[in-house]
């Protein structure tokens, strides 16, 4: 039995990342570690090994439940690994619809002013536009990217430019300036990356960009604001970024760092604080 029926760690096991954040009076990312779930094999011993390091600092005191994502949705097998997984570890799993994945993140970012949201992960992107209400549910994500394009292999492999076209073909029209959730905030700033007063410059965005793209992945790994092996997703992402910029035509966005861990804590786990 958890000690502290108050405090709440939820894992957002997605199909790139698991991260840990903790539930007291607010929400807050104290773990994180880097998979690859659509690219890598993974067997339950696998995923109940990274589980187990993810939770060991709170299984004794902390209530714990997970949702899971892109990954979960596309293979039953995982799905069901997962699932087992999180049962062995006393740990409440389910796996989200992308539609829920969506609503979650409209949720999270309360102050979206109309600008449209847009959360990219692994293997899907939600794109909502709070003023029409409507959902744009992409079926791709940074893994498919990274594949489809050879984005993590050498400079000369990759086909950046074709990427950015490939995607904005695949983007309904967008507002003149967006929000791009799941850390992109503390990423850029990590990178240093002039952020002014929540904005960031297309041109700097550009530029930053373009750099990124001539670099061995060794260099880029160097980088990473968490584990080496998150950059490994950065050229795809942001090629989903300068789409978004040419989609909209717009010449700033807004990074943030929320994601649907935050709506999930916004709807469900809002009384346990």
């Amino acid at each position: 039995m958890r000690s502290d029926s108050s405090a709440h760690v939820l894992l957002d096991l997605g199909s790139r990342s698991a991260k840990a954040y903790v539930k007291r009076k607010t929400l807050v990312e104290e773990a994180q570690i880097t998979w690859a779930l659509l690219e890598d094999e993974h067997d339950e011993y696998k995923i109940l090994k990274a589980l187990k390091d993810l939770i060991a600092p709170y299984e004794k005191t902390y209530q714990i439940s997970a949702i899971g994502t892109e990954a979960m949705r596309r293979n039953s097998d995982l799905a069901s690994a997962m699932a087992k997984a999180c049962a062995s570890l006393h740990i409440d799993y389910r796996t989200l619809s992308q539609a829920e994945e969506a609503q979650l993140i409209l949720k999270a970012v309360k102050n979206h002013q109309g600008q449209d949201i847009i959360n990219a992960g692994g293997g899907s992107i939600q794109i909502v536009k709070p003023k029409t209400t409507e959902l744009h549910l992409l079926r791709f994500g940074i893994s498919d990217l990274n594949r489809r394009f050879s984005l993590n292999l050498s400079i000369a492999e990759r086909k950046v430019e074709d990427c950015i076209t490939w995607i904005e073909d695949k983007l309904p029209d967008l507002t003149s300036s967006f929000i791009y959730t799941g850390g992109e905030e503390k990423y850029l700033r990590c990178l240093g990356l002039p952020i002014y007063g929540g904005l960031c410059k297309r041109e700097d965005f550009t530029y930053l960009a373009q750099e990124m793209a001539q670099k061995p992945m060794q260099d880029l790994e160097a980088l990473s604001p968490y584990d080496p092996k998150w950059m490994h997703g950065a050229i795809a992402s942001n090629c989903i970024v300068m789409a978004c910029l040419s989609k909209a035509n717009a010449h700033f966005f807004v990074p943030s760092d929320l994601n649907i861990s935050h709506g999930i804590i916004e709807t469900t786990l809002e009384g346990k604080s």
